[in-house]
Parts: C-alpha cells; structure tokens; sequence
C-alpha cells in the first residue's frame, strides 16, 4: 500500500503547487465596485462595506501609500546599524546580532515576494494587505518582548522572519497595486520603488537619533547605556507606524473596476472601442488562467508599432509562460547585472571611504548621503523619461523601456570602469560611484512597468517578486562575507573588476529580451532587430507541423484556386506564432471536452 500512496501524494501535491500557479483573477461584484469610489472602506462579512463618505478615491492616493509601504521596508536595509547596540545589549553570546538578523529577513523577505503573487492576484490587495500588517506588527511586538526580556531568539524569529515575510507581501501588493491602476503613467512605479531607498536612509537617522547620537556622527556610540535606552522605543516606534499607515493601506488599495479606463484605454493600453467586452474576458479567459487574450490582435502578423497592437498581443500570455519564457531567464540574469552596484556600494563603499581613503567622518556621512540620493534620483527619473519617450514618439513600451534599460546598464559599466582607474582619490572616487549608483538605480524603478509591459499587468506582480530574488540573493551573500571577513573593504579594487564583468554580460543578455510581441509569441526563440530576423529556433513541435503542412499543401495548391491557398497558408501561419491554441469564444463549448494542452513559448 505504501508504494501506491506515495505515487498518489506525489500527484497531489504536484497537482496542487500547478494550480497555484495557475493564476485565475476572479470577478468584482457590483457592491465591491459602488464601495471603492469612496477612498476609506473595511470589508464586513457577506460581501458587505463600511465606508467613510468624506473623501472620494483618487488614483494619487495609492501612490502615497504605496511610497509609505515601501518607506517602512525600507528599514530592512538599515536594520543593520542597530548591530552595535544589540551586541552590547545580549551579552555573554556572539556578536553581530542585528547582521545575523538581516542576513536571515533578505533572505526570508526575497522568497516570500517571490511566492505571494499569485494569493495577491487572486484575493486582491486589501486580504494581501491585512495580512502583512498583521504579520509586520506582531513581528516587531516579539522584538520588543525580546529587549524588555533579553530574550535573543524573539527579536531573531520577530524580524527575521515575521516582518520579512509582512514586507516581502507588501513590496509587491504596492508595486503591482499602482501598475493596474496607471497604465498611461507606468513610470510612477519608480517613485514607489524610491521609497526603499529613502526609508533606509531615514531610518539610520532615527536610529541614531533614539540612541542619543551625535547628529554629525550617528555612527559612534555615545555609551551603551544610551543605546539599551534607544532599543527599547525602536521597536516601538516601527510597531506603532506600521500598524497606522498600513492599516490605511489596508483601506486604501484596490484593483481598478471592470469597466477602468484612462484617457479612453483600459489597464492594458487596449483603446476601449477595440476592447473584447469585459464579461467575455473574463468567463473565456481569466477563470481559466489565460490573461486577457485579444483573439483578433493575437492573430495579426503584422509589424508592431501601436499599443494597441502590442498591448493586444501580450494579453495572451499566462503566469506558467512567463515565469518558464527564455524572456524572463534573460531578465533575470540582467536585472541581477543592475542592481549588483547597489549591492555592492551600499555595504562596502562607506567603510572603504572611511579606512582607505582616510576620510573624515562629515566626509563620510555625505557621501552616504550623496550615494542614497542618486540611487533615489535614478529610481524615479529613469522610469519617467522612458514615459516621456513612449508619449512623444508613440513608440513600442517594451521597446523604449528596454532600451533605456541597457543605455543605463552601459552607463555604469562605464562608470565602474572609469571609478578603477580614480579609486586612490576621493575626490575622483565619488562622481562615478554616484553615477552607477543612479544608473543601478534606473534599472530598479524600471523593472516593474517593463514586466507589465512583456507579461501583463496581472502576471507583473508575481514577476516583480521572481526577480527581486535576484537582489535579496545578491544581499543575502555578501552580508555572509562581510560577516566572515575583517577586511572586506580592502577587497573594493578586486571586487569592482567582477563588477564591470558582469555589467557588460548583463548589457549583451538584456539584447536577447524580446520587446516585439511577434517575437516572443513565436513558438520556439525568434529575435528580430530593425525589422530584420536576426535569430530564428522553432521549436521541435513546430518543426513537426510545418513539415507535415508542405506535402498537404503541395497536393493541394494544384485543384484549389490561388487567393484560397493564399488563405491556408495564411491561416497556417497565424496558427505557428502563437503560443496558445486559438478557439473563438463563440465555439468555446465544442472543445471544453478534448481541449488541446498549452505549449508555452521559449
């Protein structure tokens, strides 16, 4: 019995880890919809809402909290600085407790973005959003017990692992919440994503400030007994704004209604006028795990240049596609070349600053505040000037954002090139420290509109959280060195040599991301620059059908008259670059018994 049980288990648990990620956006009801036009409302049971009739909801209102959300995880980063005062505090055990911290919350926070998007997608913002402030607030509480108690273990399980899993939940409830919601103003995701960044920075000097630090020198502990009086309110003070500001996230956050439209387009760009009706969508596609699919765009073989074309074409695609895409593997890999000087700076420039280049500490504070503030800078500016592009030129989204993407990719492999030659000078050291810190920076608030633009707004989520496991990773790994090594900061030199390596790696991998969707709708890998075809790999299926067409059609070109094999061939061809197979809605019901299987794109 035993060998028959396990296969079985095997199959269920298989079947269940497919279907969730077998994404399925459910309908809105109509009570839901009259509820949020009202900026403040708490679901009650049986579908009921109490709202607060004062304030009527605005999209702006999601991009301030969405900016506050990821301000308060922010302090994730800097959670570091408490190291000094927690290992005065829990005498008698090994040091660098607030670094163990860390390293395990990066860890825990990246997996948890990563595996939440779908629950996200299907119960919405508001469920998503109560959840992770329950999980925030109770994780700071057990790190408060752990300080009045001196029990080590709360504080480690209360941020290492509560509040990492809340913030992990909420950076991607944020980004992918103001996605849907701005679809002519995709850009805006970079302002939310800037409040990472300025959350850090400010934290630190909170943190200082409750310690009693010098303000010209918040690194230097004043006394120990300052430092146990300061991590008694830390705590505190996280527990208590986290749980206001996010509970009027929790109020706040929506997905858009049905029937959404911004300056005459729906949330995927698609002009209302050429927009399959709403409840078609959904009954024919969305209950079903295919992402809005434009049956009469999908089909057309013809060069990319509008919106709404595009738009049309990516709607096809469903979460099991995306995340297996050769799209997504290249990404990845260039998302991770991006944010690698981020990584890197933001734990070993200061110290090598300080040590190396004899610094003073005014000197020092500056430039951490200088490098905090380009990061920022190219978080918001970058995916804005790839907005005013789209707008000016009516060009291709995925286009314009990739581009900029690789432009700024170069710009700090230029930059990490000229900083190994001025790394002896700190006058010649910052600029272009600065400049690939911004450059790094434009990669981060890029990334979010550029997912939604070649997977869709409803799978961008759950991609945001995929490719920041390339950034929590990266993290996670070099606060295990620093903590193993003594002398990190004398290994910068070698260091910003593998840097520029995988900078320029990471600009020739982002070349092979396809931005036209008749590229990547191809079934196999197809990548066209300038209108040309530059690489052409069917896949083995589509080998197999193309060579089972050419005898059939030979035989029957001769007995049919020309504009009708015109017509098969046509027909043939629109059926080869689709990755899905293409039913009209109205004959739907005729194959729900034999439906053929998906073949995912490359």
């Amino acid at each position: 019995m035993a060998e028959i049980k396990f296969p079985i288990y095997s199959i269920l648990c298989m079947s269940c880890i497919w279907s969730y990620w077998r994404l399925a956006v459910p309908t809105k009801p109509a009570e839901e919809i009259e509820a949020e036009k009202w900026l403040f409302l708490v679901k009650k049971r049986h579908g009921q809402f109490s709202t607060l009739r004062s304030i009527r909801f605005n999209r702006w209102y999601l991009v301030a909290m969405a900016f506050l959300n990821l301000f308060f995880v922010g302090s994730m980063v800097s959670i570091d600085f408490l190291d000094g005062a927690l290992n005065g505090f829990f005498l008698g055990m090994e040091e660098e407790y607030a670094i163990t911290v860390q390293v395990l919350g990066m860890a825990v926070m990246g997996l948890s973005a990563a595996l939440a998007g779908p629950f996200i997608e299907r119960r919405g913002p508001r469920l998503s959003m109560a959840i992770s402030t329950a999980l925030v607030v109770l994780g700071w509480i057990f790190a408060e017990l752990g300080v009045v108690f001196q029990v080590y273990p709360l504080l480690f399980i209360g941020i290492g692992v509560f509040v990492a899993v809340g913030y992990g939940i909420t950076m991607i409830v944020s980004v992918a919440t103001v996605q849907k919601w701005f679809p002519d103003l995709r850009g805006v995701s970079g302002i939310t994503v800037a409040g990472m960044g300025g959350g850090s920075l400010v934290w630190i000097n909170i943190y200082g400030a409750l310690m009693h630090r010098k303000s010209d020198n918040i690194f230097m502990q004043v006394s120990q007994d300052l430092d146990n009086d300061g991590l008694h309110y830390v705590f505190l003070l996280h527990g208590g704004l986290a749980l206001v500001f996010m509970l009027l996230a929790t109020m706040v956050f929506r997905t858009p209604p049905p029937n959404y439209a911004v300056n005459g387009s729906d949330i995927h760009c698609i002009p209302l006028n050429k927009a399959p009706a709403t409840a078609h969508v959904q009954n024919n596609y969305l209950d079903v795990g295919m992402t809005l699919v434009n049956f009469d765009a999908v089909g057309q073989n013809q060069p990319i240049t509008t919106d709404c074309v595009y738009f049309s074409h990516v709607k096809a695609l469903s979460l099991i596609q995306c995340i297996f895409s050769s799209d997504f593997f290249f990404l990845y890999l260039a998302f991770a070349a991006s944010a690698s000087p981020i990584v890197l700076f933001s734990a070993e420039s200061p110290s090598y600053v300080f040590m190396i280049l004899r610094a003073t500490i005014d000197q020092t504070n500056d430039f951490v505040l200088h490098n905090n503030i380009a990061c920022a800078l190219g978080n918001t500016l970058g995916p804005i000037l790839a907005d005013a592009i789209i707008r000016i030129f009516y060009a291709n989204p995925a286009f314009v954002r990739k581009m900029v993407f690789m432009v700024f990719l170069l710009s700090h492999s230029v930059a990490i090139a000229i900083l190994k030659n001025n790394i002896d000078n700190i006058n010649t050291f910052q600029w272009p420290l600065y400049i690939a810190s911004g450059s790094s920076g434009v990669g981060f608030g890029l990334i979010p509109s550029l997912l939604s633009d070649l997977f869709g707004v409803y799978n961008a989520g759950t991609m945001f959280g995929l490719i920041l496991t390339s950034w929590s990773i990266g993290t996670l790994v070099l606060r295990v060195l620093l903590r193993e090594s003594s002398n990190m900061a004398l290994e910068l030199p070698s260091h910003l040599n593998a840097l520029l390596i995988v900078s320029i790696v990471g600009c020739v991998i982002m070349g092979l991301v396809r931005s036209s969707s008749m590229d990547r709708f191809y079934r196999g890998y197809q990548l066209t620059i300038c209108g040309k075809i530059i690489i052409q790999r069917p896949s083995r299926h589509l080998m197999m059908e193309q060579n089972n067409a050419k005898p059939s059609q030979e035989s029957k070109s001769g007995l049919l008259p020309e504009w009708m094999v015109r017509h098969q061939m046509t027909d043939r061809e629109r059926d080869c670059s689709s990755p899905i197979i293409l039913v009209h809605p109205d004959c739907h019901h005729l194959f729900q018994t034999q439906e053929r299987p998906n073949e995912p794109s490359s």
